[in-house]
């Protein structure tokens, strides 16, 4: 079921690099909209402490703000509740490391399941996160072979591009959900 996104209020800005912080009038919420579903992968923002703002639920993106101990070319995300695809690895709840300058499929030899790449994926209403193979035109998002998901084709660029390589991960070790 794909779901369409939301209109979203445009907001007018200035980032002071002391006080990097955005006021919004709670009066006013209902010009904004939620964006997309979710438990589908999207876009994130940076608040002013550093930390990332957003729905738990939904995998997402950080752009971070720029800083000398940060490159431009490195984002952040978040991976949403329902997204299995490189579980048990990453799991679901994860905060990622996106190398925006990695965005082409390197298929190279690799050891191990740890050393191949593992990229972060547009799909124009939504983003994925996986493994990543190119067939022609057509894009496959690889997932584990423990994840209980199936592997995914797009077309390439059409319905899929590359953001960047996930360059490092910060993942829960058990399911919090499971209580023992």
């Amino acid at each position: 079921m794909k779901r369409a996104l939301a209109r979203i209020a445009p907001l007018d800005i200035a980032l002071d690099r002391d006080n990097p912080r955005i006021s919004v009038d709670v009066n006013d919420k209902e010009k904004y909209e939620s964006v997309a579903d979710p438990y589908l992968t999207q876009l994130i923002s940076q608040n002013g402490n550093g930390s990332a703002s957003h729905d738990q639920s939904s995998t997402t993106l950080t752009a971070s703000l720029s800083s000398e101990d940060c490159p431009n070319h490195i984002i952040y995300g978040h991976l949403g509740l329902a997204e299995f695809t490189m579980y048990p690895m990453i799991r679901p709840g994860a905060h990622l490391t996106i190398d925006t300058s990695q965005n082409k499929v390197v298929m190279n030899v690799w050891r191990n399941e740890y050393e191949r790449p593992v990229y972060f994926i547009e799909l124009r209403a939504a983003y994925a996160c996986g493994w990543c193979e190119l067939q022609g035109n057509q894009l496959l998002i690889i997932p584990h072979h423990s994840s209980p998901a199936s592997v995914r084709r797009f077309t390439y660029p059409r319905e899929a591009e590359i953001v960047g390589r996930v360059v490092g991960y910060s993942t829960n070790c058990i399911d919090v959900s499971v209580i023992i």
